[in-house]
């Protein structure tokens, strides 16, 4: 599933996670350039540590502002789940090439043999002092935002305007 070039943010990778569970066998997930930053990286993760996508074999990630709690959520779900995955792709996330939550992420597929499989990590982001107040501002941006429904193999994240939402009681 290719999703490159989105701009997910929190709301989306949330419903971006949701469907996961619904490809079991999907073998590509391309969601470079998505802009998922730390929180929704960390939703997405911690639906792949569970063991959703076990047949993953290209999973690319750059440029998503992703963390080191991301980072090390992706390192337990390729060691427990991940035997197929030769192509991972993380460059142009936080940290640098020599943090720890990227050397579990080698070790980890060095478990399965794909050593060979992690990018080069010559482009990363610096971490920044104010990280956690960009995250709290991820729901004010996005609340126009409004997942659609996941057919096939293809998700999409629409944005607009909210919708009135009005609920019926029966009396």
């Amino acid at each position: 599933s290719d999703l490159q070039d989105n701009t997910a943010t929190e709301r989306g990778s949330r419903a971006i996670a949701a469907s996961l569970p619904s490809w079991p066998r999907l073998s590509e997930l391309n969601l470079s350039d998505c802009l998922l930053r730390p929180k929704g990286g960390v939703s997405i993760m911690n639906v792949l540590v569970k063991g959703s996508n076990p047949l993953l074999t290209s999973l690319k990630l750059q440029s998503n502002e992703l963390d080191q709690r991301a980072i090390n959520i992706l390192a337990t779900a390729i060691t427990r789940h991940s035997p197929s995955l030769i192509n991972l792709e993380l460059n142009g996330n936080r940290g640098e090439d020599e943090d720890e939550c990227y050397e579990k992420v080698r070790r980890a597929l060095e478990i399965w043999g794909h050593e060979d499989a992690l990018d080069e990590l010559d482009e990363m982001e610096e971490i920044e002092e104010d990280d956690d107040d960009e995250d709290e501002d991820d729901d004010e941006d996005e609340e126009g935002a409004e997942a659609t429904s996941v057919e096939g193999n293809e998700a999409k994240v629409e944005v607009g305007e909210p919708e009135e939402v009005v609920q019926e009681v029966d009396g």
